[in-house]
């Protein structure tokens, strides 16, 4: 009984390891950049995906609050990765 419990239990748990990285590969390496861009902002995405730079996210950067209290963002927090080479 004992066995077949095992034996259960073990094809079971090894749907749940992490497979090993294979021995001849190389995972990719990032390296991250977040800038705050203004109105601007097509010309700094175009010469930063020039530059290899690929865009993960953007936040709206909240200055002030507008004389109704309301929130307006005039600036963006852009953030992008690249492959390290």
């Amino acid at each position: 009984m004992i066995f077949l419990i095992g034996c259960a239990t073990g094809g079971v748990a090894s749907r749940f390891v992490t497979p090993p990285v294979r021995a001849d590969t190389n995972p990719t390496r990032w390296e991250y950049t977040c800038v705050k861009i203004g109105s601007k902002f097509s010309r700094a995405m175009t010469e930063m995906g020039a530059q290899g730079w690929e865009l993960v996210s953007v936040s709206p950067v909240y200055l002030d609050h507008k004389w109704d209290n309301s929130l307006e963002a005039e600036t963006f927090m852009f953030c992008s990765k690249r492959a390290l080479p």
